[in-house]
């Protein structure tokens, strides 16, 4: 198997331009922590997607391309363009060569993205790991076993069952009962959206490909630390009755000393109106066919055992509107973020700079001009935990930018990080309960929610 050195010199990248290892804290002495990431990390499908990158070609390699303008300069001309009013189809004409197009492949390379990947979890060394937008489970189940982490359960004989595309299994277009028999039968703690928009542009992009695959929510546990006791699912629709998804939770117990605790892991829909706000509010509140709806799964989730919430909520804390995911999570259900000291629950920013799990921005390469200059740079990625656990510390300190411009010089993806979202990375410990501290007695006294 190639190395990343390897890939990259195969797609003609500066060497000198890769990166060191992640700037990531070393696990606390002591033994009663437990480190998650959370991390969307880019589906190879949906990767295609015009981003304004760095340059990171190997001059002398790609002289035949041409020359290429610096991101800086790049962002400089979307921005007049922006504030002109002017349109960007001239912008796409200049700007869109073949020295860009082969840029944008090499940074987006799957097998580059995935090997720089590895090293961030090997060199972190994760508890837990909760991941968005991966559409190569079988490569992913296969690699990350090789670094000690599992994602499901081993029968009485001692072995582990193999992922299986849903896509492959026929599954009838409106029956989300079937999709969950086939996660459950699988038994791997996987979830992927069927029918996906992934699937359909790696399609596109090569009818042909036989390891195209559906994007997908997933929980990986490091083998060593922990042991999971159930694996099971909540099927939610993602937009119509024939695209669904669906939850995956893990319930795990810590073989030093029993502590059990349950992860869960979800993704919500995209959009950066109002009514997706709305949207994204309602999805925690619906029901596909005779399933809960998320928020009492959720609840079930806390009453049953120490919870914590994984997502990319595609949400961030500071929204406007009266009704948000924030709002929701850290008031009807009185979970606590790993955010808490930058933004209060009822929406305020506490910090001059406040940390963002996003930055990145739309180039000329985007095939949707309108959308060109589009700056994405705020918290959407959240770890939310229940009062069982306190937070210790970011184990990789989240980026804080003073000014947009400054955001602007580090838009990713990058050779450094291989994603458009930043990991979440994140140490916590088990916090003694109080006798009379129940979930469900604080959950409705702060948010009136009763389980449904």
């Amino acid at each position: 198997m190639a190395t990343y050195k390897e890939i990259a010199a195969s797609l003609d990248i500066d060497a000198e331009k890769l990166p060191d290892r992640i700037d990531v804290k070393k696990r606390p002495a002591d033994s009663d922590s437990i480190r998650v990431m959370q991390w969307n990390i880019l589906a190879g499908g949906m990767s295609d997607d015009g981003f304004l990158v760095h340059d990171i070609l190997d001059n002398s390699k790609a002289a035949e391309l041409g020359a290429v303008e610096s991101l800086e300069a790049i962002y400089k001309d979307v921005e007049e363009a922006k504030k002109a009013g002017a349109g960007m189809e001239d912008l796409q004409k200049r700007l869109a060569t073949k020295r860009a197009r082969t840029n944008h492949s090499a940074t987006v390379d799957w097998k580059l993205r995935w090997a720089r990947m590895k090293e961030v979890i090997a060199e972190a060394k994760p508890s837990v790991i909760t991941l968005q937008e991966l559409d190569h489970m079988t490569e992913a189940q296969a690699a990350l076993e090789t670094l000690g982490y599992k994602c499901a359960m081993s029968d009485s004989c001692g072995s582990r069952p193999a992922y299986r595309p849903a896509h492959k299994e026929a599954l009838p277009a409106d029956d989300c009962a079937r999709y969950k028999q086939h996660l459950e039968s699988v038994g791997v703690a996987y979830a992927p959206n069927y029918n996906s928009t992934c699937r359909r542009l790696a399609l596109k992009e090569d009818e042909k490909d036989e390891t195209a695959d559906d994007d997908g929510v997933a929980i990986f546990w490091l083998g060593e630390e922990l042991e999971a006791k159930q694996i099971d699912f909540l099927p939610v629709l993602k937009g119509s009755k024939d695209r669904y998804g669906a939850l995956v939770r893990v319930t795990l117990t810590r073989t030093r000393d029993d502590f059990q605790f349950c992860v869960i892991c979800a993704h919500l829909p995209s959009g950066d109106s109002g009514m997706d706000e709305e949207k994204r509010v309602g999805s925690l509140w619906a029901t596909a066919h005779e399933f809960q709806s998320p928020m009492s799964y959720l609840m079930e989730s806390l009453i049953k055992s120490p919870t914590l919430f994984c997502l990319d909520a595609n949400s961030a804390p500071t929204r406007s509107e009266q009704k948000t995911v924030w709002k929701l999570l850290c008031k009807a259900l009185a979970f606590e973020s790993v955010w808490k000291n930058d933004f209060t629950p009822d929406a305020r920013t506490t910090s001059k700079s406040p940390p963002v799990s996003t930055n990145k921005m739309r180039g000329p390469l985007s095939g949707q001009a309108k959308k060109i200059g589009e700056h994405m740079c705020h918290v959407i990625d959240h770890i939310f935990f229940s009062t069982e656990f306190s937070m210790i510390e970011h184990a990789f300190e989240p980026p804080r930018f003073e000014d947009k411009n400054l955001a602007a010089a580090s838009l990713l993806p990058s050779l450094a990080i291989p994603s458009d979202h930043y990991p979440v990375i994140v140490d916590f410990q088990r916090k003694p309960r109080e006798p009379d501290e129940r979930p469900e007695k604080k959950s409705r006294g702060e948010g009136g929610y009763t389980p449904r």
